[in-house]
């Protein structure tokens, strides 16, 4: 983990080191917002009847925040430009369980951060709205690579994480139901994740080499967040399809997708 860190601080700083050697615009850009996962759960039976299915899984009901921080470098000379970056950014997600049968309704939260390579294409306005203020507009697709993860276990998020515990052979609750087909620890997160962003807002030329900017950040998920190499397991045929054990990847169930809304603010010299 301190590698992949180590990683991220030296390509943050190259990129900017870059920017400040070539010709072009430089901009660091802070996000915040709220992370409104989409979740779907393929089966909303409880284990009892379908082993695999775990019951009812749905997005939290209250707010997972977000924060980025990062730098973007735009080339052309035009209107129309090419804004590749790199962004940290922080984000939590929250799910809830219920299994049926008169089980309590659990919760649980992660904890992720990703570093994004965001590629997008920014137009903006020829003409002042008034004086030294445009408008613009950015969009493209993004791609993650998922630095961390942890489990938030504080105020009962934690107390009953069937997920994790599953990824990570954690048998507090079931022998069998704590472990994934392979029988080795894994991520719960898909290490990788991708994305669309829409980007609209304001900039106002302070002087020809500081520019201030502001807007709203649409990020779209596109890939399930899950891991896809995660399956379940039970030699006990819980299942009733006669097989001697149930094995079944839990992306066929579970499908959890991360979309931010948020505000974008920063400065481009």
């Amino acid at each position: 983990m301190d590698k992949i860190k180590f990683t991220v601080f030296t390509l943050f700083v190259g990129f900017l080191s870059f920017g400040q050697k070539t010709e072009g615009r430089l901009s660091i850009r802070l996000r915040a917002g709220v992370n409104s996962e989409y979740v779907k759960d393929a089966d909303n039976r409880s284990s009892g009847e379908y082993y695999p299915a775990d019951g009812a899984t749905s997005a939290a009901r209250e707010s997972n925040s977000f924060v980025t921080i990062g730098a973007n470098y735009d080339f052309g000379k035009k209107d129309l430009k090419f804004s590749p970056g790199i962004w940290f950014t922080g984000t939590s997600v929250t799910l809830y369980n219920y299994d049926g049968g008169g089980a309590p309704r659990y919760d649980s939260r992660y904890d992720l951060s990703y570093l994004q390579i965001p590629l997008l294409f920014k137009y903006t306005s020829p003409k002042e709205i008034t004086q030294k203020l445009k408008w613009y507009v950015s969009a493209g697709p993004q791609l993650g690579l998922k630095i961390s993860e942890n489990l938030y276990q504080k105020n009962g998020y934690g107390d009953y994480a069937h997920f994790w515990n599953m990824a990570n052979q954690l048998k507090y609750n079931d022998d069998q139901r704590a472990q994934n087909g392979n029988f080795k620890q894994m991520a719960l997160f898909n290490p990788f994740n991708a994305s669309f962003m829409i980007n609209p807002g304001m900039e106002f030329a302070i002087s020809d080499k500081l520019v201030l900017f502001g807007g709203l950040t649409i990020d779209i998920g596109l890939t399930d967040i899950i891991n896809p190499n995660l399956r379940f397991f039970n030699k006990n045929n819980r299942d009733g399809s006669g097989n001697s054990y149930t094995d079944k990847k839990l992306t066929e169930l579970l499908t959890v997708r991360n979309n931010m809304v948020g505000i974008d603010l920063g400065v481009r010299f």
